[in-house]
């Protein structure tokens, strides 16, 4: 998987990613709840589109990601619980190592004075 993407060869998770960016940097709109925002509506609608279509990216997961926090930033309850749920099961399904494994990512830990200390 490249990291980089040109404009032209960019999916559409690349899209649903911008649309998430976009969607979580928005202000709040007056007069409107958090889940009747436009941009949340259209980000919510267009990922479970492409999840139908069966899209499998590191850039939808990203994507979710986004969402997921925008929903508990705002106070979409129950929304943020199920869509962080979705977030674990995709990581789970694109193999990414649990918090369990995380030696695996990051490697192990040094010691360092501070643990000598508290030991």
């Amino acid at each position: 998987m490249t990291l980089s993407y040109q404009i032209w060869e960019a999916g559409s998770d690349i899209a649903l990613l911008l649309l998430a960016m976009k969607l979580i940097t928005s202000q709040p709109q007056r007069g409107f709840a958090a889940s009747e925002n436009y941009l949340y509506t259209a980000s919510k609608r267009y990922a479970a589109l492409l999840e139908n279509v069966g899209t499998t990216s590191i850039v939808y997961l990203q994507a979710i990601l986004l969402i997921s926090l925008y929903e508990y930033g705002q106070g979409v309850y129950p929304a943020a619980y199920m869509t962080v749920g979705q977030c674990i099961r995709y990581a789970e399904l694109l193999g990414l190592p649990s918090y369990r494994n995380t030696s695996a990512v990051l490697g192990h830990p040094v010691s360092s004075f501070c643990h000598s200390l508290f030991e």
